[in-house]
């Protein structure tokens, strides 16, 4: 019988690697500890001669207060410039996920539309790193000072406290 079942262990865990493994070729989830989960990312290539492209993401907010995915950027130069669309194309400052409310981004629906696109360079990629930023809470914490607290021993993080940058690897479809 232990046999038995440390051979269907075995099966289950390798089914599992398995599936991991093909969910991260399509794009790479990011998960934060009681704060986010961003699955489900991708970003759809611009057709020839548009300078344009739209990018997906599903957000789940783990945090016990409301989180607000405020933008998205890359530092790799395919693209100039993003902004968060809501579904009717009007330009929305964040999107407010409530605590244990999974938000999924799609066409026709909320996403982030990237502008002054350079095509060539995005097709030639089958991930793209983007820093997305996000909010715990409604409101932005007072801008602190970085530097070293002598007492607790630690670094405080120089900026908004209450926000955070993640990177997400999302999947380009050509």
């Amino acid at each position: 019988m232990k046999l038995l079942v440390k051979r269907m262990m075995g099966l289950l865990t390798l089914s599992l690697a398995c599936l991991t493994m093909h969910s991260t070729a399509l794009a790479q989830p990011l998960m934060v500890p009681e704060l986010l989960i961003v699955e489900e990312s991708y970003i759809e290539s611009p057709a020839d001669g548009q300078d344009s492209a739209n990018v997906y993401f599903t957000i789940t907010n783990l945090h016990k207060d409301p989180i607000r995915f405020l933008k998205a950027k890359t530092g790799s130069g395919e693209f100039e410039n993003s902004k968060l669309l809501g579904a009717n194309n009007e330009e929305l400052e964040y999107i407010e996920i409530l605590p244990s409310q999974r938000v999924v981004m799609e066409p026709n629906g909320m996403h982030v539309q990237l502008s002054d696109v350079d095509a060539a360079a995005l097709r030639d990629q089958n991930r793209l790193p983007f820093t997305i930023l996000v909010r715990q809470g409604r409101e932005a914490l007072p801008y602190q000072e970085g530097g070293f607290d002598g007492g607790t021993r630690r670094v405080i993080r120089e900026g908004i406290p209450n926000e955070h940058e993640f990177t997400v690897n999302v999947a380009v479809r050509n």
